[in-house]
């Protein structure tokens, strides 16, 4: 069974911000342009890569929890292909780019949606308006329950897996909930993982995404050493 348009998983059973968020109802034409956090420079301004369209196999497992997460994006279209498919069966976290317009379209075929918006960086800059704590707990607490979700970000590339990834430790085992992440397509960004496993408790989280990052090559050592340099006692204070 494939996926037309998304990249599907159901989890394992298990042994106000300044990113600004909203919370509303859903009720239907895509766009298209995408871009991926790690192939772009972490300055200004950003280039933006033609979108891919790709068809991933789906994975079934039970969970507890949030049963199946979908990852998936709101600008390649991916989402709305979804949805389309599916209408009125998932709830929807999504995630734009400051300015970027909501994908109204996602509203006719979701039930509830929250919406975040923040840009695809690791790093300050006067540009980018990052990931806080606030916002990632929002998205934690709001996930927490809904037994179908579908995560949208620009791509489906970076946000969304970060998100998706830290909401599946909700009820089972960092390792488990890896499996959420296709090492060929998904790179999760850093930001939010790290704010995930603060906003969890659970410093596992983040190392175990490191010991995977480095099993499948995900990114480089010295980006990774910066970040955690930059980032590392700020975030353990916040």
């Amino acid at each position: 069974m494939v996926s037309s348009a998304c990249h599907q998983f159901s989890l394992p059973p298990t042994s106000t911000s300044s990113c600004g968020w909203t919370l509303s109802g859903g009720r239907r034409s895509p766009v298209a342009s995408g871009w991926s956090s790690r192939s772009r420079r972490e300055d200004c301004p950003v280039a933006r890569p033609q979108p891919v369209l790709v068809n991933l196999p789906e994975k079934h497992y039970e969970g507890t929890n949030v049963r199946e997460i979908h990852i998936s994006g709101h600008a390649v279209a991916t989402a709305q292909q979804f949805l389309a498919d599916r209408p009125e069966e998932f709830h929807c976290l999504v995630i734009t780019d400051p300015g970027y317009p909501f994908p109204e379209e996602i509203r006719g075929w979701s039930k509830d949606i929250l919406h975040l918006s923040f840009h695809d960086a690791c790093f300050p800059a006067d540009c980018f308006d990052l990931a806080d704590l606030a916002a990632v707990r929002t998205a934690i607490t709001w996930a927490e329950g809904r037994d179908k979700l579908l995560v949208a970000c620009h791509a489906g590339i970076s946000r969304s897996s970060a998100f998706a990834y830290v909401i599946g430790c909700l009820d089972r085992q960092p390792e488990q909930a890896l499996e959420i992440i296709d090492a060929a397509r998904h790179r999760p960004n850093d930001l939010v993982v790290k704010l995930g496993s603060k906003a969890l408790g659970n410093d596992r989280i983040w190392e175990v995404f490191l010991d995977w990052c480095r099993a499948y090559q995900i990114g480089d050592s010295q980006y990774r050493l910066r970040f955690i340099e930059e980032w590392g006692t700020k975030l353990d204070d916040a």
